[in-house]
């Protein structure tokens, strides 16, 4: 069995995990790492050293049925047992984690699918600050009086989170298409534009294909980041971070080397924004990124790979 760590934000908990699964076959590696074999990234990871891994969950490390394909689960069993042999050959710290606004429980769940089990250790709780209950409350008041029945909210006593009713006898394809593409998006747009005149800050605003949902103060995932580093003693510069929205905008530019999942080449409009707008931010602002070849999963198993290389070597 291998030790790794896991960690999630929910709602205000930062929390770790130990990691434990059956260990994986060797002898299949290089076969699976040539499908996802990205020169740059073996290149500059093996010159920097990173010795831990912070990434986003949807449309990072799966795509839009948010679970982990098979490769993506070997390749990370793979990189986590890379990690343990590199902390017994130099007695130096490395971790695995994911940050996410998602439910700890939910994310729990879908590394389970791949035969990775955790078990819950140090975790730091961070307060809302006074008043965003109220003023988070005020926004459900308006977003479901200019919204209506296209709309419901997802369980959480703190964060609110807008989801699309799906209509009846509607299929998968229809509900995850064409009406996310129309109502879904329209939706979102209102609800953007109540946070905005309310006077909550983007930062605090996080829109998905599926999802727009206001984050706490103080629990972002740079937050939980600096968290980490506290943790584990992992300087920043140790870092990589992968995502590809907006709300990892912070968290690419907090960790050493910040790795953009180039979602802007998939033919969904939606999909393609979001990380459109992140490059430009990230160019705005002057910061230094690398991007990976493929989309969603398949590019985040390139940057599984050039950090079990890196540890290799």
């Amino acid at each position: 069995m291998y030790d790794g760590v896991i960690s999630a934000e929910d709602g205000a908990v930062v929390r770790s995990y130990e990691l434990k699964f059956d260990p994986v076959e060797k002898g299949n590696y290089q076969e699976v790492a040539d499908k996802y074999w990205n020169q740059d990234l073996v290149d500059t990871f093996k010159e920097l050293k990173p010795r831990s891994l912070i990434s986003d969950y949807n449309l990072t490390l799966c795509g839009k049925e948010e679970k982990l394909s098979e490769d993506t689960g070997y390749l990370l069993k793979t990189l986590v047992q890379e990690m343990s042999s590199y902390e017994e050959r130099t007695g130096e710290k490395c971790f695995f984690s994911i940050a996410s606004g998602n439910f700890a429980s939910y994310l729990e769940g879908k590394v389970a699918e791949q035969g990775i089990y955790s078990t819950p250790g140090k975790e730091k709780i961070t307060q809302p600050p006074a008043g965003i209950k109220a003023l988070y409350d005020q926004f459900k008041v308006e977003v479901a009086k200019e919204c209506g029945d296209n709309i419901y909210w997802q369980d959480n006593e703190v964060r609110p989170t807008v989801k699309i009713a799906r209509p009846d006898k509607m299929d998968d394809e229809t509900y995850y298409g064409k009406h996310m593409d129309t109502v879904g998006q329209k939706s979102f747009d209102k609800a953007a534009q109540i946070a905005d005149r309310l006077g909550i800050p983007k930062e605090y605003q996080s829109r998905h294909f599926d999802a727009f949902e206001l984050l706490i103060p103080g629990c972002t995932k740079v937050n939980a980041m600096e968290t980490m580093t506290e943790m584990y003693d992992m300087p920043a510069e140790k870092m990589v971070y992968m995502g590809d929205n907006m709300n990892d905008l912070g968290a690419l530019q907090y960790a050493g080397t910040g790795v953009v999942i180039s979602n802007d080449n998939h033919e969904d409009a939606s999909v393609k924004e979001k990380t459109q707008n992140l490059k430009k931010a990230l160019d705005k602002d002057g910061s230094s990124y690398m991007q990976t070849k493929q989309t969603f999963g398949e590019g985040a198993n390139e940057v599984f790979v050039a950090l079990i290389e890196a540890l290799r070597q």
